[in-house]
């Protein structure tokens, strides 16, 4: 997986992809990435797909972590080509270890 076929990179508070865009577009969950990705804590790792409004078959990275009981913060890469289990695991290391504070 390449950063060239990252289009979009959100952070979002007690939100999920699905929260954002599902009124307006279908999405479908299409594998729990949670034992392969990094996560932290109680959180998850989800791959997701959707169509866009042009017809295009966009695919989704959603990482998942909570800060409280009921209170979480979700990271959201959006993707113009599909990736599979072992290229999310890379680029999730990678753009952690390029993103430390």
């Amino acid at each position: 997986m390449d950063y060239r076929y990252l289009i979009k990179y959100n952070k979002v508070d007690c939100e999920n992809f699905e929260d954002i865009v599902g009124k307006k577009v279908a999405v479908e969950k299409l594998e729990d990435l949670t034992g392969i990705v990094n996560h932290v804590g109680m959180g998850g790792v989800q791959k997701l797909t959707y169509v866009n409004d042009k017809g295009k078959r966009r695919y989704v990275l959603e990482r998942t972590q909570y800060y409280a009981q009921d209170a979480w913060v979700t990271e959201i890469w959006q993707f113009r080509y599909d990736f599979t289990a072992d290229e999310a695991k890379v680029f999730v290391e990678s753009f952690d270890k390029e993103n430390q504070k």
